[in-house]
């Protein structure tokens, strides 16, 4: 209320806020993110010519050897897809760029963001077991001790029972040190200490979309941190994974802060572009 002054009109016929740029600025992203979950993956028209992989790329890509993703980021077994959102199954191809994973389509070629796709996986899975009480919380066989500043200890006092909730045992231990204890289950395969440090994270403008909710915010704060970086190489197996959970995610066009996880580029953009039309 004190941020909003409503008598500058006689007939309130309209009102002054104090940051005008930051209503417009939620509002923005609020509607676009809206939009984009609903609207068909955007598609591609590009002019630029492929330069290739550079020796150290390609000798990255011959000796990578990296972990397989967990089975437990799959959506739980009985998730229902809404029928707009949905994708086509798609066959993995490759991957570009060490970011993104190139699938062919029933009409087309799909690229998707690794890192997206990945923290749309996490997102749903997590809030999934949240919101229908299945979430199982696993304690570690050591706590984990964590300094932090007193803002950021501040942050934890606030948020801890929400935490808490969300599967996370933390105890004060000190006047600057916090002690883990435990996370939820399907994190056991990720640093238990960043998804502790994403939730004392700046807020970020692309947060907005959630913003109106503390737990969306915080699971989506932890997700983000946790999923796949740009730069990871996958073997085709963990592509294929990645995209199977993708495709039985709810909304698999976004992550949860509204970015695309995917762009289209049709067979008749193809065409075009090798002169057959």
């Amino acid at each position: 209320p004190d941020q909003v002054d409503v008598n500058v009109h006689p007939a309130k016929a309209e009102v002054r806020f104090q940051d005008l740029q930051k209503i417009f600025s939620l509002l923005q992203r609020a509607v676009r993110a809206t939009l984009l979950g609903q609207a068909a993956p955007p598609r591609v028209n590009f002019q630029e010519r492929w330069q290739g992989l550079t020796s150290e790329d390609s000798h990255d890509w011959q000796f990578a050897n990296q972990a397989p993703l967990n089975q437990s980021l799959l959506p739980p077994s009985g998730h229902k897809v809404e029928a707009d959102a949905a994708v086509p199954l798609l066959r993995s191809v490759g991957q570009v760029g060490k970011a993104y994973l190139v699938a062919e389509g029933p009409d087309g070629i799909y690229l998707i963001d690794q890192h997206a796709a990945h923290e749309r996986i996490l997102f749903e899975r997590y809030m999934d077991e949240l919101n229908t009480n299945q979430l199982e919380s696993q304690a570690l066989l050591e706590a984990i001790t964590l300094e932090f500043s007193r803002d950021e200890m501040e942050l934890l006092r606030q948020n801890s029972e929400q935490l808490q909730g969300m599967g996370f045992a933390l105890e004060e231990f000190g006047a600057q040190t916090f002690r883990l204890r435990s996370v939820p289950a399907i994190f056991l395969d990720h640093d238990p200490e960043e998804a502790i440090r994403a939730v004392v994270g700046e807020f970020e403008e692309d947060e907005a979309p959630l913003a109106s909710k503390r737990e969306a915010l915080l699971a989506g704060r932890i997700c983000k941190r946790l999923a796949i970086k740009s730069g990871q190489l996958l073997s085709l197996e963990e592509q294929r994974e990645l995209i199977r959970a993708l495709e039985l995610c709810t909304s698999p066009r976004t992550c949860p802060h509204g970015r695309p996880t995917m762009i289209h580029l049709p067979v008749s953009t193809l065409a075009r572009q090798f002169g057959r039309t």
